[in-house]
């Protein structure tokens, strides 16, 4: 997993809590979320085949998110499976679980490379829990703006600690490979190495 890989997925989870309006219009659409995850999985899928699945859930999500639109103008923001299930909602919870799966793959990845991952999972804990409140408040949350209010302050906040726990991954990410670039460069090859013989031959 590269820096870049990081910042695609930050920008995603970018776009997924921010809803900037302008008027009806949606600034940052929560599909180009989807399809930014879809470029990470895209990538990584080959030396991760465990990904695959995840890939097929996100293309799923991606459909959902692409024609509700039209289900909201056709159909109104009820329109679901029945009346109590509207697709806003399942989309979300989609998502919630896409999010968990994500955060914690790549804090499995920083094990995998030493560094450390407590702070993602914790970031991520609190992203459940904090997306979990909301559906379960959701309609005295819509009726009261301070809540809004704290909850959209809450997002803000978890964007910018994502990006520092990014920004520090991704310089133990170049450290490392600037380390590994140096020992490749440093150590010979005595096969290749023209004067390894003379070494070899040295009188003692």
């Amino acid at each position: 997993m590269k820096n870049d890989h990081l910042s695609l997925i930050w920008m995603a989870y970018l776009i997924d809590c921010l809803d900037i309006n302008l008027g009806s219009f949606n600034l940052l659409p929560d599909f180009l979320a989807a399809i930014l995850i879809l470029f990470f999985i895209k990538e990584l899928c080959v030396q991760h085949p465990e990904l695959k699945t995840l890939y097929g859930f996100t293309c799923i999500l991606l459909v959902v998110r692409l024609i509700f639109p039209v289900f909201t103008i056709l159909f109104g923001m009820q329109f679901g499976i029945g009346d109590w299930v509207p697709i806003a909602v399942i989309c979300s919870v989609m998502e919630l679980y896409l999010w968990y799966v994500l955060f914690t793959w790549i804090g499995q990845r920083f094990i995998e490379e030493g560094m450390l991952h407590n702070d993602l999972y914790l970031l991520r804990n609190i992203n459940l829990a904090l997306n979990a409140g909301m559906f379960l408040t959701l309609q005295y949350v819509q009726n009261n703006e301070l809540i809004i209010w704290l909850l959209a302050i809450g997002q803000v906040i978890l964007i910018i600690w994502l990006k520092l726990i990014f920004g520090n991954r991704g310089d133990e990410l170049r450290r490392n490979e600037l380390h590994l670039a140096n020992c490749e460069t440093k150590v010979p090859d005595i096969c290749t190495d023209e004067t390894a013989h003379l070494e070899i031959l040295k009188p003692e």
